[in-house]
């Protein structure tokens, strides 16, 4: 706590003792995150029986921020290379047959915006061609049994909305 006496710190000290009186006020707990120095942390001010006394209880959350910074650089990497890709990437509950994530390749291949595509939620399967949806439920079952890593292959006929039919070439990876 020696980074409190630092004169950088003066807002951060000011913070804090506003933060203890508001909690003696109200005679219960407050918490706030606040940086100090070059760290993040949780900061819990737990009024005590005595008059104007507080507990302050420091938790350190500079290694969540940056995990959490850096899984929000992948997120945004994995999305842009999603978004840039020519093929249709699609993410599907297998569940619920509802399509979780779909990029904007979609409009382009079959017609429909991604929004549209999610819209349809386990309506999809509508846009394949019914002999190929047979094929389909076929293989669904087949992939079940596969382990996580592996991939299996198809081509199925998807209608666009312009009525036309288009084949595309499915790799599925469990």
């Amino acid at each position: 706590l020696e980074a409190l006496a630092r004169p950088e710190a003066a807002d951060t000290l000011c913070l804090l003792r506003r933060e203890m009186a508001q909690a003696l006020q109200r005679g219960t707990p407050g918490t706030l995150e606040q940086r100090l120095g070059d760290e993040f942390y949780l900061w819990t001010v737990a009024p005590l029986s005595l008059p104007e006394g507080a507990n302050v209880y420091l938790t350190n959350l500079t290694e969540r921020r940056r995990t959490e910074a850096e899984l929000l650089r992948n997120q945004l990497f994995t999305t842009r290379l999603a978004d840039t890709v020519p093929n249709i990437v699609f993410l599907v509950d297998m569940d619920t047959r509802s399509l979780l994530y779909c990029n904007p390749q979609t409009e382009t291949v079959l017609g429909y915006t991604p929004d549209e595509m999610r819209a349809m939620g386990p309506e999809l399967g509508r846009l394949m061609h019914g002999e190929d949806l047979v094929a389909s439920l076929r293989k669904q079952r087949q992939l079940a049994l596969l382990a996580d890593g592996q991939s299996v292959s198809s081509e199925y006929r998807f209608q666009h909305r312009d009525g036309s039919w288009r084949w595309l070439h499915q790799l599925q990876l469990i």
